[in-house]
């Protein structure tokens, strides 16, 4: 079967009463994404020279290996098993990176490999040098790729971790900023992409990046790394469409997934992030399933579903700040579990700007709109939560829908507005369980402990 037909999640724009809507918030449009169509040919890459010590940098011989992928029309090249050290490897169309049991890539830690600067560059672009190194993984503008296997690819992070490290001065002050550190797959402008079975490992920076991409599935992924690896985000789809996120377990320093939309390198908005599912998947540690922070060019149409977090961070998670901000809309949470996680649900435009007052609105403001969180069950929160707008832009039209949260305390809700409860207990161990600023809210009779602060 080369063909996978997943729900988008695609709201109905205008007019419509959630409780008129189906039990999932579709509508009837189906999003396909096909599989990648890959030769049957197979390079096995000890044929081209690879030997496996772990000692040897096997870079040429990969390369070889692919090269002869690409000369014959594609096909699979196969990882056997055993240890294999290497650099940069970079994908053709029509190929399969396939790492058999017991096969591990390990990447070299040596920066100048990957085109990194041993030096902070006062003026540049943190996240543009970041994108512009070469990554482990790589792939631009290609069709039918995938990477597989039961084998695991190890980013040998440690030392790039300690590059990522903010410094800072005796007073507090920041003192340099962090090197860049390269992404561990990072795919641009492709087109029927799989990653599938594939244990992911210890990314100098973010696991996956897909970029621009159209059609992705990644499906029975286990991502680790360490709790205080530095942004070791494990799935971010960045202007992206059409992703199925489906069966991965996720364990990192930071987003477990995090959908972003970034503006091109001449600062313009570019395609948004849109029509994603998560579905079936299990968050350990990390910051949660994330919207945001860097939304510039939107995010839509996203879907999570049938998930569990236990340990995370954060759990539903939407972030931007008056810098970073787009559209960020028709965005459903359901039929989620979370354990033992520090906040249960945070939607904050606030995000590293703790400014007070009101600003203009610019391009850059962002505005959350139309989120959907229903049959969500929370034991053993730290917090509640909050929903958080700006005083010139509140979060608007979010509806909570039989949400039960066990927590220590409880949810505050400030600069928002169109904001809905329907079943929704929080069950705060101290404090009020419930505290409003400037806000509009309805369905929140039965809070009769409620801390309403000033009113819109």
């Amino acid at each position: 079967m080369n063909k996978m037909a997943l729900m988008a999640a695609l709201f109905v724009l205008g007019g419509t009463a959630f409780a008129d809507l189906p039990s999932i918030p579709y509508n009837a449009e189906a999003v396909d994404i096909s599989l990648p169509t890959i030769p049957g040919r197979t390079f096995v890459i000890t044929d081209y020279g690879a030997v496996a010590d772990d000692k040897t940098l096997n870079t040429s011989a990969f390369a070889s290996a692919i090269a002869a992928c690409k000369a014959a029309g594609g096909g699979r090249v196969v990882v056997p098993a055993g240890e294999f050290l290497t650099g940069p490897i970079e994908l053709v169309s029509r190929m399969d990176l396939h790492l058999e049991k017991n096969a591990l890539v390990r990447f070299s830690d040596d920066p100048a490999l990957y085109g990194a600067p041993s030096v902070h560059n006062p003026g540049g672009d943190d996240d543009a040098e970041t994108r512009s190194m070469m990554a482990p993984i790589s792939g631009s503008g290609l069709i039918d790729i995938a990477i597989t296997g039961q084998g695991t690819i190890d980013g040998n992070g440690k030392a790039w971790w300690v590059r990522g490290v903010r410094k800072f001065r005796a007073d507090g002050k920041p003192a340099e900023a962090p090197l860049p550190r390269p992404i561990l797959i990072h795919l641009t402008k492709c087109k029927r992409v799989l990653l599938e079975n594939l244990t992911l490992c210890n990314s100098p920076q973010f696991h996956v990046v897909p970029n621009e991409c159209d059609g992705v599935i990644c499906r029975n992924l286990k991502i680790v790394a360490p709790p205080l690896s530095p942004n070791t985000d494990g799935i971010d789809p960045s202007n992206s469409r059409n992703v199925l996120i489906t069966r991965c377990m996720i364990d990192c320093g930071d987003d477990n997934v995090s959908f972003k939309a970034w503006r091109d390198e001449n600062n313009k908005i570019t395609a948004p992030t849109e029509n994603i599912t998560v579905t079936d998947c299990t968050f350990l540690h990390g910051h949660g399933v994330s919207v945001g922070s860097r939304v510039w060019s939107g995010v839509r149409n996203i879907l999570v579903d049938q998930c569990t977090f236990d340990g995370t961070g954060n759990g539903i998670r939407i972030k931007s700040a008056r810098d970073r901000g787009g559209v960020m809309e028709n965005i459903t949470y359901s039929n989620i579990t979370m354990k033992n996680v520090g906040t249960a649900i945070t939607i904050n435009t606030h995000y590293f700007d703790h400014t007070k007052g009101s600003k203009p609105v610019t391009p850059e403001t962002p505005i959350v709109r139309n989120v959907r969180i229903r049959n969500v069950t929370v034991t053993g929160a730290g917090t509640a939560g909050d929903i958080t707008g700006l005083p010139e832009m509140p979060v608007s039209d979010v509806v909570m829908e039989n949400v039960v949260i066990a927590c220590q305390t409880g949810m505050q809700i400030k600069d928002a507005k169109d904001i809905e409860f329907r079943g929704v207990q929080i069950k705060a161990k101290t404090g009020k369980r419930l505290t409003l600023e400037n806000v509009e809210v309805k369905g929140i009779e039965s809070f009769s402990d409620t801390t309403p602060g000033p009113a819109r």
